[in-house]
């Protein structure tokens, strides 16, 4: 039971803002107004307009479960079981990363690189928030993504009901021939051992730690993930790699010892590096 009387709609939200701005949760009105809008199926514009509606108990009591959730500063989209990605609407656990507005850049960009790809891989593919957005813009390619975590493959198949997409479990590219593929993409792991000690608690203690951390320079999966997807990709073929500001021009480094031409580096729309692309 809540430890709370009933209470109208409004109240219900002011006062769910303040415990979470008390425990410096991010975004504590778009958080209260999130779990809201889950437990009663009311948009956030009718929680405004009736704000003055009464909180049933079954809806007080969801509510405040949900609310203890994220008080303990766990994500929305692991609360909820849900994140949006362009215009797709996709399953999530604690078992995949949860998508980033920036990685949507990485699809517009790949269709920009190399329009024509008609074999593509994703590789680390979490949730198949990469691979089941190519799938829209390129509806007549075939679509790869790869994962070794079999928990995250299922949460990925979970998103793909039409089967879009050839799920795979393997190591990074270890299992797939030379020359498959006229382009591969990829999110891997790439903060430094000194950006983890510095996450936010949403996301240190309750993303896993595989898709996150690439080791003390933050480079570790691109120097054995590279040369495979060098070998990969058929002649002409492309590469397009998220990355972060830290390990921009390591990465292009990498991707010049692998034999890659074209090599670039990508700026988001916030005007941080956060691709580079390259061409065999």
């Amino acid at each position: 039971m809540s430890e709370i009387d009933p209470q109208t709609l409004g109240e219900w939200l002011k006062w769910a803002t303040r415990k979470l701005r008390a425990k410096q949760v991010e975004s504590p009105d778009l958080s209260a107004n999130l779990i809201l809008s889950e437990v009663t199926d009311f948009t956030r514009s009718k929680l405004i307009g009736f704000a003055e509606e009464p909180l049933s108990a079954d809806h007080q009591d969801r509510a405040y479960c949900l609310l203890q959730r994220r008080l303990r500063h766990e994500p929305m989209a692991y609360i909820l079981g849900r994140k949006d990605f362009r215009n797709l609407t996709l399953k999530v656990s604690p078992a995949v990363l949860i998508p980033r507005p920036e990685t949507e850049e990485l699809i517009d960009l790949a269709r920009e690189i190399q329009p024509r790809a008609s074999h593509i891989i994703d590789v680390g593919t979490g949730s198949g928030c990469i691979p089941l957005s190519l799938a829209e813009v390129f509806p007549e390619s075939h679509l790869f993504g790869v994962d070794f975590s079999i928990e995250a493959l299922h949460v990925a198949l979970s998103n793909d009901p039409a089967s879009r997409v050839n799920w795979i479990r393997a190591d990074w590219l270890e299992a797939f021939a030379s020359g498959s593929f006229d382009l591969a993409v990829s999110n891997p792991p790439y903060l430094t051992e000194q950006e983890m000690e510095t996450l936010e608690p949403q996301v240190r203690d309750y993303e896993p730690v595989s898709a996150l951390d690439g080791g003390v320079d933050g480079c570790d999966q691109y120097r054995r993930l590279i040369p495979q997807i060098a070998r990969c990709l058929r002649p002409g073929g492309h590469t397009v790699l998220e990355i972060g500001p830290s390990v921009a021009h390591k990465v292009a480094g990498l991707l010049n010892e692998s034999g890659f031409r074209q090599i670039s580096i990508h700026k988001d729309l916030a005007g941080r590096d956060r691709f580079a692309s390259g061409v065999v």
